[in-house]
């Protein structure tokens, strides 16, 4: 393969989430959490409040480690394809890595399924009761979530590797900044003018396995 390494994003690429577009969303759905982010974009609280104010909610709730663990397996599944892509890159030993803002409990989980190499994500602060009261982006970027750029660096120094000899499949406008630099960006089934416009290539399928011509 021409490719040394390939990164993906996760929520509506590797993850479908039932009645959710990303694992924030599929807490607050399940758990029926006001949605603080939304009124840290829109202007009505600051960053830090809307992370606290959530926090708060969710030991209200009685959120818990362990529950919530289980809650998220049986809210999300795998998509098409998805586990057959990984078992070929790594049969290849091509680096695989999973870069998303979602939560570590998501992202570590996913990643240990499908064997990737290298993962990004949110990790979420327990105490030792198991309540939930903050959330820490492996690579912060400049708004403190996950800057996927960063990760690829990381991950691409880490393999010795340039970005140029890795690919990066993604579906939305956070992925753009990662398709700027890497030898080869793919867009799976992004719905958004802008991220379809940023990458090479765009792919519109039922199958993950339909990238893989793509990374010869």
């Amino acid at each position: 393969m021409a490719f040394k390494m390939v990164a993906f994003s996760l929520s509506g690429l590797l993850v479908h989430f039932r009645d959710a577009d990303n694992a924030w969303d599929l807490i607050r759905g399940i758990y029926q959490i006001p949605n603080f982010w939304k009124d840290y974009i829109d202007g009505r609280i600051g960053r830090v409040a809307a992370k606290n104010e959530e926090y708060k909610a969710w030991k209200a709730k009685g959120i818990k480690k362990d529950k919530l663990m289980i809650d998220l397996r049986k809210n999300m599944k795998l998509g098409v394809g998805v586990a057959e892509v990984f078992s070929e890159l790594n049969k290849n030993k091509i680096a695989t890595a999973i870069i998303s803002d979602s939560p570590d409990l998501v992202v570590e989980d996913i990643a240990h399924q499908l064997g990737a190499k290298y993962f990004a994500c949110n990790k979420i602060l327990f105490t030792q009761e198991g309540a939930a009261y903050d959330s820490l982006p492996s690579h912060p970027s400049k708004d403190l979530r996950v800057s996927k750029l960063l990760a690829l660096r990381d991950f691409s120094n880490k393999e010795g590797i340039k970005l140029a000899e890795t690919a990066f499949v993604g579906n939305d406008k956070e992925d753009i900044e990662a398709f700027k630099f890497v030898g080869r960006s793919i867009a799976f089934n992004a719905r958004d003018h802008e991220t379809i416009k940023a990458a090479q290539i765009k792919v519109n399928s039922n199958t993950l396995e339909d990238i893989m011509e793509y990374l010869k």
